[in-house]
């Protein structure tokens, strides 16, 4: 695989995730949670400039900067593996 082909790849994985990230806010906003469009922004910087090749690590990060109270904090971690864990659905 040349260097173009790769980056064009990760872009793509990019793109992807970053769309799956977008649903994840609008998840957490019908959960109860209150995510201003600062904190949309930096998550998406978040997920384009660090590799969160563990799963734990962008959990984590995202539940330091999306939770606002103690109530989201101990909710977070059970929206997080419902939105992101769930299998998809059979048509």
């Amino acid at each position: 695989m040349s260097v173009i082909e790769s980056t064009q790849f990760d872009l793509r994985r990019l793109h992807a995730m970053q769309e799956k990230l977008t649903l994840f806010i609008r998840h957490l906003a019908q959960q109860g949670f209150h995510i201003d469009v600062d904190s949309q922004v930096i998550a998406q910087q978040l997920l384009a400039t660090n590799d969160f090749s563990d799963k734990l690590h962008l959990q984590h990060s995202l539940r330091s900067l999306l939770c606002k109270n103690p109530q989201q904090w101990r909710d977070f971690d059970q929206v997080y593996c419902d939105f992101w864990l769930r299998k998809p659905k059979m048509a």
